[in-house]
């Protein structure tokens, strides 16, 4: 079933909207607001499952906001080298999760992008190459395998990193970084620091 959850929803309990293991899952939740959708995480579903009631789409993004500030995922036509649009200060959980058709991200112009989500781009196992983070000055979190499982990516990260999770460039060809307190931050999500440069 597919399943839409009204703004005015106060809570959700734990698996409200079925288990995976017992295969008795929606098969989608839509959601109104990013609220809504963190109320829908809580309770066990998962990210990739979940979509929103009315996303603004430009025929390239879908995005959460008529501003284009949270990019929530890419068209599902989506192929080759992508550049994100310069108003996006976020990029959302799973926003391109599993998608093996891009093979480059474009991020120079996104000097406001401040966050990058739990399983961004994991599974983009075509990018190739430098990924360039660095211009991203505002950029301070990295979600959980963000990066994962982009073996032939190597990323490349600005001064402004305050936070990576776990596993954020698991299986990445190599990680660039500027200083030794970014280097450690990497290190303790658990990145190999042999894979890991000084620029």
């Amino acid at each position: 079933a597919e399943v839409a959850v009204p703004a005015s929803i106060q809570t959700i309990g734990r698996r409200a909207f079925g288990d995976a293991i017992a295969s008795d899952e929606c098969r989608k939740v839509n959601v109104p607001n990013i609220d809504i959708r963190a109320k829908v995480l809580a309770s066990g579903y998962p990210s990739h499952n979940i979509g929103f009631t009315n996303p603004v789409f430009d025929g390239t993004f879908y995005f959460i906001d008529t501003e284009k500030t949270m990019l929530l995922k890419g068209a599902d036509t989506l192929t080759g080298n992508i550049i994100i649009p310069s108003t996006v200060e976020s990029i959302e959980e799973g926003a391109f999760y599993h998608n093996g058709n891009i093979t480059g991200v474009d991020c120079s112009g996104c000097t406001a992008l401040t966050a990058i989500g739990r399983n961004a781009f994991c599974g983009c196992n075509k990018i190739n190459g430098l990924l360039d983070l660095s211009g991203c000055t505002a950029l301070t979190t990295i979600g959980e395998e963000a990066f994962g499982y982009c073996p032939q990516a190597v990323i490349k990260l600005p001064a402004s990193i305050q936070t990576i999770d776990r596993d954020a460039f698991e299986s990445c060809k190599k990680v660039q970084v500027p200083n030794e307190e970014i280097k450690q931050k990497v290190t303790e999500s658990g990145y190999p620091e042999s894979k890991i440069g000084l620029y």
